[in-house]
């Protein structure tokens, strides 16, 4: 189990990096875009998109990391806990 928990955590920290990475080239994409398409219709996409996408990819890239190292951080105490308390019996 603690491997498990420690291993989703690790896949969670890796999927957070490449929600980061496709903010990152999300943000290039409109600027590019940005050169290519010029107009009031170019500026409220690209506008509403930088305003209210990105930074909600960027929390949210940031809020599955910090669950990722939770649980990779979930190992020690779950060791400490098993160590010293999961070779006894209940009532004994």
């Amino acid at each position: 189990v603690k491997s498990a928990i420690n291993n989703e955590g690790q896949k969670l920290c890796e999927d957070s990096e490449k929600i980061m990475d496709i903010k990152r080239r999300l943000e290039l994409l409109l600027d590019n875009l940005s050169l290519a398409w010029v107009g009031e219709d170019s500026k409220s996409f690209i506008n509403a998109l930088k305003i209210n996408y990105i930074p909600n990819l960027e929390v949210l890239g940031l809020k599955i990391e910090a669950y990722g190292k939770y649980l990779q951080g979930v190992k020690k105490p779950y060791e400490h806990l098993d160590s010293s308390y999961g070779r006894k019996k209940i009532g004994k």
